[in-house]
């Protein structure tokens, strides 16, 4: 499976990175999620353990497999836990609209400096 992991993971960062995947918070606002297909890959962290947990469900919710940073690791995927939480915060900035509200108030502040003018 460790093989299968590695290359599950290394082509959502890939592909993630041209701005191909989707990702969208979780039904349970627990984490990141994509779908592929008839499945979804949701992407937890585990801020206490400094880890990240991949979930791999059917559609409806099912779960058939689990894998985390560590495992990556272990298998031979070089710094697998900061490509994934680079992701990780990446994508969750822009689920949960940071990175709108901080270019709204960059640009609030723009106009007062008078630097739009």
């Amino acid at each position: 499976m460790s093989e299968k992991w590695t290359q599950l993971t290394k082509r959502l960062l890939e592909l993630d990175k041209r701005g191909s995947v989707e990702w969208v918070e979780s039904d349970s606002s627990d984490g990141i999620q994509t779908s592929l297909g008839s499945f979804v890959v949701l992407i937890r962290e585990i801020e206490a353990l400094n880890q990240y947990v991949f979930v791999l469900k059917k559609a409806n919710g099912d779960v058939f497999d689990d894998f985390t940073d560590d495992d990556l690791t272990s298998f031979g995927f070089p710094n697998a836990y900061q490509q994934i939480k680079d992701l990780y915060r990446s994508v969750h900035r822009k689920v949960s609209g940071a990175d709108d509200a901080i270019d709204e108030m960059l640009f609030e502040l723009d106009k007062k400096d008078g630097s739009l003018f």
